[in-house]
């Protein structure tokens, strides 16, 4: 298939033309599934490999994080896990994506016991949220966090807030 007058194409990376894949999308499917099946050392060598390619697109880096992030909370190392999802947070696709992401840093680190970055994350997620179920959810995660009167009140008034909004549809 040609491609439309005026694009630009992406020279061929050396892990994109050693496994043959025509796409991102397609090796990044790759890595996913070796993540998948537990053959974490051969994703992680290929993401290692891309970081350190000169060709590789710059614009294109935020995704190995997001799959970096994946790889290390699926091995249960959620310190790690949490750095690289805040590296990709710029890649999510959409408003609920970026929420969903910011919750799940809200988890990670209230996992590793760091209240403050938990409610704050918490926060954004329920800041960028078009969902109500997951706004709802983020305040009273934030809230649990209980670091300090002012900002369980504030939760509290936007989960009035919420409901009086619900109530009226």
């Amino acid at each position: 298939m040609a491609d439309a007058p005026g694009t630009k194409r992406d020279e061929p990376w050396l892990m994109r033309t050693y496994s043959g894949h025509s796409t991102a999308k397609a090796s990044n499917e790759l890595y996913r599934t070796n993540l998948a099946k537990g053959e974490f050392a051969e994703a992680g060598g290929m993401i290692e490999t891309l970081k350190n390619d000169p060709v590789y697109p710059e614009r294109l880096h935020s995704t190995l994080d997001e799959l970096q992030a994946f790889s290390y909370y699926l091995q249960e190392n959620y310190d790690s896990a949490a750095v690289y999802l805040e590296r990709a947070l710029p890649n999510a696709e959409n408003r609920f994506e970026l929420a969903r992401w910011e919750f799940l840093l809200g988890q990670l680190y209230e996992r590793l016991h760091k209240s403050t970055e938990a409610q704050a994350f918490f926060q954004k997620a329920a800041l960028h949220s078009p969902d109500p179920i997951l706004e709802v959810y983020a305040r009273l995660n934030a809230i649990r966090q209980n670091i300090t009167d002012e900002a369980i009140d504030e939760n509290v008034r936007d989960l009035v807030r919420i409901d009086r909004k619900s109530t009226r549809l």
